[in-house]
């Protein structure tokens, strides 16, 4: 069984569009669902079962201007929030909650941040337990300095999975982030066991705007792919929104490469 490639969707209208162009799943936005009613909501499920589309993640679990690491923060009124998130994308048939927010993490700049720590990390494991009843797996990305102050490289990430103790929470790569999470192409390698879904976006300085993989761009994308073949990897590949028939053809060339 090889890769599945799907397309980040922003626009819910937009599905006819993803198929067409040949993606087999789509990357939805938790906010945008939670928009939706519940008679829509079923509309959206029948339409991806007729054309065929999975529904290989979902990503944003709270609203932007949520920060899990600040005094205050009220766990349990989040983690009912987030009952009705797991509910809401398990119904389109996703077992896979991305979580790639930088703000949600972000820590004091002062003082002891130990205590804060260990609260993302509490929350983290009560997410697990939530999305674990409906066979969800919580994926947390590494993310450069840019974007926020916590859990800026694949180690850093991989040990905070490690410390969750829980069977369902991995880890995200994107390709556009992994220059400034200081991330070598072997390092996938070293973390493949921990990697649970990928996001093949064009390379960028930080806090650019992500951009599909295209010939034209100049990058070399063969060692990525290469480095996925060779532990295995079998998931979902993403792609951005901009993301169309060619730049999926192109990047399917490339991962068949020898």
């Amino acid at each position: 069984m090889g890769v599945r490639w799907a397309k980040m969707v922003g626009d819910l209208e937009t599905l006819e569009a993803a198929r067409v162009e040949g993606f087999q799943g789509v990357q939805l936005g938790v906010g945008r669902l939670l928009e939706q009613s519940e008679r829509r909501l079923a509309e959206i499920a029948s339409l991806l079962a007729r054309l065929g589309l999975s529904v290989d993640a979902c990503g944003g679990p709270l609203p932007p201007e949520v920060r899990v690491t600040e005094r205050g923060f009220n766990t349990y009124v989040w983690i009912e929030y987030l009952k009705g998130v797991v509910e809401r994308i398990a119904s389109l048939g996703c077992r896979t909650l991305l979580w790639s927010d930088g703000y949600a993490r972000y820590l004091p700049e002062e003082g002891d941040v130990s205590d804060m720590k260990q609260q993302m990390l509490q929350f983290v494991a009560m997410i697990c337990d939530v999305a674990g009843k409906r066979d969800i797996t919580v994926m947390i990305e590494p993310l450069g300095a840019g974007r926020t102050n916590y859990l800026n490289t694949l180690q850093e990430t991989v040990d905070f999975i490690e410390a969750a103790g829980r069977s369902n929470v991995a880890s995200v790569i994107s390709l556009g982030e992994l220059s400034t999470i200081g991330a070598e192409m072997t390092d996938l390698a070293l973390f493949a066991r921990y990697i649970g879904h990928v996001q093949a976006d064009a390379p960028r300085a930080e806090g650019g705007a992500q951009a599909s993989p295209r010939p034209s761009d100049g990058y070399d994308y063969a060692p990525f792919f290469r480095s996925l073949r060779a532990i295995g990897y079998r998931g979902a590949i993403a792609l951005p929104e901009d993301s169309d028939a060619e730049s999926l053809r192109f990047c399917r060339e490339v991962w068949a490469r020898e």
